[in-house]
């Protein structure tokens, strides 16, 4: 029977090669991803042959991942509805759209399938959020332009100024209501992990300063050798480019290494949807969570 383990920083090594063998795009198969925001999502896992099952949520109302890996994909699905079934849960799965196959022709009409469009992933082609080139990016380039003629610089973020993000991320968080709303206290949690385990988990940023002083930040990690995933983009609304500036800036030192930038899902806020459509997605990563009838 399957045995669910409560995720810890440790498991990093036993997950990572999961995810990665599995080969898929999606955010849930990012390590550093399910750390950060552990408070929130409660992640466990367990490993079943040659895959690894991700679970999330509380008092059995649970959500599992599409198994990773690599192998008998229905002797996996099998021992996860078995021990659902055992334990009195409700069997919901996470998957993307390139694995809906499995389930019509192991499980024809045991699944209830559901589109879970606020959770897509947004995933970029990195030259082009690097270059910037063309029409369509016009209006990108020229928030950038005013951003750097005000003077302003890029910089790596290193253990020299991770500090200086850190003061800017909780002066941020005073400035835009973090208090009075739920969704951004959890969001400047999950911030303050990238900069407690930065190091650790092998992240990479970058920071802009305007007068001396840090406007911007953004955060991510390598998913695998194509895939990089920014966590956190963070700027001061009134600082004019400052968001399309750090975007660009951060893209230029990626792009040579990583042919995708995951810029992970919108969580259906209307105005981060409408930023995130707007630098144009390579690829809208289709997720979709499968009930058992």
């Amino acid at each position: 029977m399957l045995s669910f383990k409560k995720m810890e920083l440790v498991d990093r090594e036993i997950l990572e090669p999961y995810f990665k063998k599995s080969g898929f795009m999606g955010s849930a198969y990012c390590f550093g991803l399910n750390y950060i925001w552990r408070k929130s999502i409660n992640p466990y896992y367990a490993i079943a042959g040659d895959f690894a099952i991700m679970r999330f949520g509380n008092d059995s109302k649970y959500t599992f991942t599409f198994p990773a890996g690599d192998g008998d994909i229905k002797e996996c699905i099998d021992e996860l509805i078995k021990y659902t079934q055992e334990e009195g849960i409700q069997l919901k799965i996470s998957a993307e759209k390139s694995v809906l196959g499995v389930f019509e022709q192991y499980y024809p009409d045991m699944f209830e399938v559901k589109e879970n469009r606020d959770y897509f992933d947004y995933i970029y082609d990195s030259k082009k959020l690097a270059t910037l080139s063309g029409k369509k990016y016009h209006s990108k380039r020229n928030h950038v332009t005013r951003f750097f003629n005000q003077g302003g610089v890029y910089e790596e973020i290193t253990a020299e100024n991770i500090k200086e993000c850190e003061e800017m991320s909780h002066e941020w968080c005073k400035l835009y209501g973090c208090g009075k709303n739920e969704s951004l206290q959890e969001e400047y949690c999950a911030v303050k992990q990238c900069f407690d385990n930065f190091f650790t988990l092998g992240m990479k940023g970058g920071l802009l300063r305007l007068n001396g002083r840090v406007v911007a930040f953004c955060i991510g990690e390598e998913m695998n050798e194509r895939e990089f995933i920014v966590h956190v983009e963070k700027a001061y609304h009134e600082v004019e480019g400052a968001y399309a500036a750090i975007n660009n800036c951060f893209a230029k030192t990626l792009f040579e290494k990583y042919e995708y930038i995951n810029r992970e899902d919108d969580t259906g806020d209307e105005g981060l949807r409408k930023a995130k459509l707007s630098y144009k997605p390579e690829i809208l990563l289709e997720k979709y969570t499968l009930t058992l009838k």
